[in-house]
């Protein structure tokens, strides 16, 4: 066989191969737009943030956020000026930035459960729950 004859027939092999095919193409479409007087809106599960944030929008009542409370802060300041410890020693021994401390003690800081825990581990009084003020 010649050159040019071969390249044809292997073309034609190539050709064959392709016109069997198991699938068909497929053609994907974008999604109509929507006009600005249409109102599209999505259904929300109730549970979602996106949810929640659109109830607080429309609400208006005010959100606060629970401090700590000034009884359990005159506690801890108390228990640590017993153990002679500095805010910044107190906050080595609870594993705590010394800021953190500081701002408890100014009564800037949020209710946080995990860090009242440590506080009383290492103060040895109970702050959280009954019998706050009490020894662990």
């Amino acid at each position: 066989m010649k050159k040019k004859q071969k390249r044809i027939y292997i073309n034609n092999e190539i050709n064959q191969m392709a016109n069997h095919q198991d699938w068909e193409t497929v053609v994907f479409k974008s999604k109509p737009k929507a006009s600005e007087g249409d109102a599209v809106r999505k259904p929300q599960v109730v549970g979602s943030p996106i949810a929640k944030i659109e109830r607080m929008d429309n609400s208006d009542e005010k959100l606060s956020v629970k401090m700590i409370d000034n009884k359990v802060i005159e506690l801890i300041k108390k228990r640590r000026c017993e153990l002679k410890l500095s805010q910044k020693d107190l906050a080595n021994k609870t594993q705590v930035p010394e800021a953190i401390i500081k701002n408890l003690e100014q009564g800037k800081e949020k209710h946080n459960p995990p860090l009242l825990t440590k506080l009383q581990r290492s103060l040895g009084i109970k702050l959280l729950g009954q019998n706050i003020g009490e020894p662990l």
